[in-house]
């Protein structure tokens, strides 16, 4: 398993200042992110009465970590979570929701998409954001140059477009 060192490079990458998209360093960054991260057993976190609800919290994070670095298993199964959600909202924990639909609209396709603006133009409007955001989040270029053309309209509720 790769740890995203070069042999010129005596310390992993600065977490705090990762490669931008499309630099040819970023892939190691990421694959040095899934290492370490994986490395980490969310069932061992706490033992505690109330670690139940940080194990949560920590589990959801873990799994955007993950996801973010391009942990491809991990991106399947925010992708698989996502359309089951939709379909039946209770399927999903309330802690997971935030970071499966982030995830889902990184790594969005058409169908995702469009799934993700429907939801955010779907009552209830507070939800809204979560789903718009999402959508802006898309790395597909054509998706991209989608949300930027949206983001110049008036489509967009006023609460995300300051101005």
């Amino acid at each position: 398993m790769t740890t995203g060192l070069s042999p010129t490079r005596s310390s992993p990458p600065d977490p705090d200042r990762p490669p931008a998209v499309g630099r040819p360093d970023r892939a190691a960054f990421q694959a040095y992110g899934r290492h370490t991260a994986a490395g980490v057993r969310p069932h061992r976190l706490g033992r505690a009465p109330r670690s139940r609800q940080i194990n949560a919290l920590l589990r959801a994070r873990l799994i955007g970590v993950l996801g973010t670095f391009g942990d491809d298993a991990i991106v399947a199964e925010a992708r698989r979570r996502f359309a089951k959600f939709v379909s039946d909202p209770t399927s999903l924990p309330t802690a997971l929701r935030e970071t499966v639909t982030s995830l889902a609209g990184r790594y969005a396709d058409r169908a995702i998409y469009d799934t993700l603006l429907g939801s955010a133009a779907a009552p209830p409007h507070r939800r809204a954001v979560r789903y718009y955001m999402a959508a802006a989040s898309a790395h597909d270029p054509a998706l991209v140059n989608e949300t930027l053309a949206m983001a110049l309209t008036d489509e967009l509720p006023t609460t995300l477009v300051a101005g």
